[in-house]
This record gives C-alpha cells, sequence and structure tokens, in this order.
C-alpha cells in the first residue's frame, strides 16, 4: 500500500482494483467491489472489470492493462436515440454499443454494432458489419473546440516571445531587460504562416490529467444517423 498514489478523482472500485492489483492471486477474489444502485444494476450484464451505478452515472472501472465491458440485458435492436456523456481524461477509451449482434465476451467483441468512442480526445462513429469495421466519422475534440486555430509557426513564436520576457523580467539590470523587451516585441510582431495559409496545425500534446468531458447525441432512424456533441451538430 505504501506505492499506491490514490488520487481524490478516482472512483471507489478504481481504487479497490489498483489494491486488487498488488495482492497476490490467491487474495484477489476476496475485493469485493461496490455496485451501487441494484435496481439498476440488475438491468446490465457486467461481462468483465467492476460497475457502479450511481443515478443516472455509471462508473465503469477497467481490469490492469485491459478494458471493462458492460451490456443491457434487454437491448433493441430497432431505432433508438443516445444521449450520453462521457466522464473522465483526455487520454484512454470509452465506448458505447448500439445495435449490437451477438454476444460480447473478455476477448471477442460483438459480431456487428453502431458505436460512439471516444479515444485519446478523438470520436468515432464506428460501424460493424460481416467482420469488417467502418468509420463513418471521426473528429478531433480539440479541432472541434478550437474556434481560433494557431498554426506551429505561431506557436513557436508565441513561445520565443514569452521566452524572452521571462529573461527580461529576471534581468540583472534595467539596460538588459529593455533589450530583452524589444526582443520580445520584434519577435511577436514577426510575421509566422497561419493555418489558413496552409500551415500546419499545432495541437499540443495531451497530457495524463488533462479533463475531457463529452457530451454526444446520437440518433438512428433507419438507414439516417444524426450525431451532436456538445450541442454541435456534427452529421
Amino acid at each position: 500500500m505504501t506505492r499506491l498514489q490514490p488520487q481524490a478523482w478516482w472512483y471507489t472500485n478504481h481504487l479497490l482494483m489498483r489494491v486488487k492489483d498488488d495482492l497476490p492471486a490467491k487474495e484477489q477474489k476476496q475485493i469485493k467491489f461496490l455496485k451501487g444502485s441494484q435496481r439498476r444494476c440488475k438491468k446490465w450484464q457486467l461481462v468483465k472489470g467492476a460497475a457502479e451505478f450511481k443515478q443516472n452515472l455509471i462508473a465503469l472501472t477497467s481490469e490492469s492493462e485491459s478494458n471493462g465491458l458492460l451490456t443491457l440485458k434487454k437491448a433493441k435492436v430497432g431505432d433508438c436515440k443516445l444521449n450520453c456523456e462521457f466522464l473522465g481524461n483526455k487520454i484512454g477509451q470509452q465506448t458505447v454499443y448500439l445495435k449490437t449482434q451477438g454476444t460480447a465476451s473478455g476477448k471477442h467483441n460483438f459480431s456487428s454494432y453502431l458505436s460512439l468512442s471516444l479515444e485519446n480526445n478523438i470520436l468515432y462513429l464506428w460501424q460493424k458489419q460481416g467482420g469488417a469495421i467502418k468509420t463513418l466519422y471521426k473528429v478531433d475534440m480539440f479541432k472541434l473546440e478550437d474556434d481560433k486555430p494557431v498554426s506551429v509557426p505561431e506557436d513557436k513564436r508565441a513561445v520565443l516571445s514569452s521566452e524572452l520576457n521571462v529573461r527580461g523580467r529576471f534581468a540583472q539590470n534595467s539596460t538588459t531587460a529593455a533589450l530583452y523587451k524589444l526582443k520580445a516585441f520584434k519577435k511577436k510582431r514577426q510575421k509566422a504562416k497561419s493555418v489558413k495559409e496552409e500551415a500546419k496545425e499545432y495541437v499540443p500534446e495531451i497530457q495524463l490529467q488533462d479533463p475531457g468531458d463529452v457530451k454526444a447525441e446520437l440518433t438512428v432512424k433507419g438507414s439516417s444517423l444524426t450525431l451532436t456533441v456538445n450541442g454541435q451538430k456534427l452529421c
């Protein structure tokens, strides 16, 4: 337990899963995970991992170096409307399966399905038929929410300008400070190719603890699909 560093945002089952990983194999079965609402729990079949039901929230905890899977016992295959919110950090994967055929186990997935998946801050709409998986839609959440895209050259210019300003702030004398501030001003005004000018867009590297909650609404009616993400209609 001395190696474990619990975080404030962990669900109880996440902590229990980490504790389980540190136990000898013969003692791991002694860990009892929380289920939450028994009424809601009875409507679902836990295939893999641990699930806690809290009002309108399902906290599905994956197994170590694996995933978690939960299926609705009385699922309907016809037209449907999904309203959900993916909660958590940008790094990781969460998937909701609709119109599933076949069964899923710890090693095998459904034979056919329509799925909405958030993976490392990229949202995918997938369809599986006849064993083949097709990407119906894909959107980078950073680019979706970034209404003022910055190019790589523009970002580099901003970083260098900020660095010169910091050096000026901590300069040993006013003359050196003024020199750094002048360099920073010139750097800031320096021309840099923009995204509109076909420069590559700057996309920051995702950090492990970056929050990335996403609200999605998917409507399936016959052969037509409607997808709305964070209030924006995408297709």
